[in-house]
């Protein structure tokens, strides 16, 4: 008898636990897919504009399913990129037109 409830208590307990992860996932993201947006959101940074920037934050938006990269500018600039995928930026307009002025590609 005593075996029996064991078991139940620690199915119960497992299956609370994987239920608490995975709402804990879906409203936070997983830590592996931030690090991912915050590494490419540098990246994409580096690689396009001739800025000394620095992630400031990170927050995750569950209904879009992209991560909102706040960046802080040696200058003292604020601004925030969505990272929604590999190669998959949101730049707000405003955004964009400060970026266009540090922008390393010449047209």
């Amino acid at each position: 008898m005593n075996k029996n409830i064991t078991r139940v208590a620690i199915l119960l307990t497992s299956l609370i636990g994987v239920t608490a992860l995975f709402l804990y996932f879906t409203w936070n993201g997983t830590p592996w897919k931030k690090q991912t947006a915050i590494s490419e959101s540098e990246k994409y940074i580096v690689k396009y504009f001739d800025l000394d920037a620095k992630v400031k934050g990170t927050s995750y938006n569950y209904k879009m399913d992209s991560y909102e990269i706040s960046f802080e500018t040696n200058e003292g600039k604020n601004f925030i990129i969505e990272y929604k995928g590999p190669n998959r930026f949101d730049i707000s307009p405003g955004v964009q037109e400060y970026l266009s002025q540090h922008s390393k590609i010449t047209k």
